[in-house]
């Protein structure tokens, strides 16, 4: 990533090291700051733009010259995706990261990782294929928020109500009815009988609809 010769760098990091800004990393030729909080000056003394640029290097070298890091942290591409500006770009892997954590049970990280796709979508134009992206992700979403802090909570709701509004706008009756029963089942925890019932029976037309 440095943009000059190898001699160069390490004569950097030389003048880095008799300042006490660094320390020798725990492999050959590896160095790292010597406390965090240098590293955060470090990096916002630089301009945005080249903070920007610096991440899509980072993002396009992980991808190009560490395939299966890249595949197998799908995170951190998506993290220097996000900060190069490329949010359209990092969704699918904000998505499958949370997937993962997902799969693995760690629900908080997937919801973690499911809300940061979501934020990247601003970048991504109205349409029909950002509402079917954002439908997919709300009702991820909102199983892991189940999961993490159970239906009757606000954050978990709200996703299964997001959700609905969007399977009603792209008409897609099985991810309605999915939506659907997460909403009832949260309505229900929180003691709303007369609404658990009406939207049980949307739930029921809903699934017939679907064949479920």
């Amino acid at each position: 990533l440095y943009p000059g010769s190898p001699a160069e760098l390490q004569a950097h990091l030389g003048e880095l090291l008799r300042a006490g800004l660094i320390n020798p990393g725990s492999q050959a030729n590896l160095s790292q700051f010597k406390h965090a909080l240098i590293q955060q000056a470090a990096y916002l003394s630089q301009p945005r733009a080249q903070r920007r640029q610096t991440h899509a290097r980072i993002a396009e070298t992980l991808q190009q010259r560490f395939p299966a890091r890249a595949l197998h942290a799908p995170a951190q591409v998506a993290h220097h995706l996000s900060e190069a500006g490329q949010g359209a770009a990092a969704v699918p892997l904000w998505q499958s990261a949370g997937a993962h954590a997902q799969r693995i049970s760690a629900y908080r990280e997937a919801a973690q990782y499911y809300q940061r796709a979501l934020d990247c979508l601003s970048d991504v134009p109205p349409g029909s294929q950002r509402d079917s992206q954002e439908l997919a992700l709300q009702l991820a979403l909102g199983v892991v928020l189940n999961a993490a802090d159970g239906y009757g909570a606000q954050r978990t709701v709200r996703a299964f109500e997001r959700a609905r509004e969007l399977s009603e706008r792209t008409s897609n009756i099985e991810e309605r009815f999915g939506a659907l029963v997460g909403i009832w089942a949260g309505t229900g925890s929180l003691g709303g009988h007369i609404s658990a019932m009406e939207l049980g029976r949307e739930v029921m037309q809903a699934g017939e609809q679907s064949n479920n």
